[in-house]
């Protein structure tokens, strides 16, 4: 009985410290040595949200998604991010909200390529995003 209790309580507590884990943004970066345009880089995923760091050199294709909300907070770089045909300037520090169906764009104006925190809910497997073609 005593160890069945044990076994239940590291059952239990592995999936909760599996769960808490701390990142220090400002020093993750890509694991590929180049890439060309995009690189996205999954931090965690369940079935409430995902979050990503993602790197741009030169801009986001027009988007939307059918299903779920986006949370971006720039960490690096500028930009013009454009949602429904309204442009907006971005910098380190901005926190952009992005509502299901709302299309989006982006355009890098810096050298550095612009490093995001993309947060989105619920999670984000691609199946609702829907392209532009732009």
């Amino acid at each position: 009985m005593k160890n069945g209790l044990l076994l239940l309580l590291l059952l239990l507590s592995a999936g909760w410290v599996r769960g808490q884990r701390i990142y220090n943004l400002p020093n993750v970066q890509p694991n590929a040595a180049d890439f060309e345009n995009i690189f996205t880089l999954p931090l965690e995923s369940d079935e409430l949200s995902s979050s990503f760091v993602i790197w741009i050199k030169k801009s986001v294709p027009a988007h939307f998604h059918r299903e779920h909300s986006e949370q971006v907070l720039v960490l690096a770089g500028e930009g013009i991010i454009q949602m429904n045909g309204q442009g907006y300037r971005i910098v380190a520090g901005d926190l952009i909200n992005i509502p299901k169906g709302v299309a989006h764009s982006v355009s890098v104006t810096s050298q550095e390529p612009m490093k995001v925190l993309s947060i989105q809910s619920p999670r984000f497997d691609g199946k609702d995003r829907v392209n532009l073609g732009q």
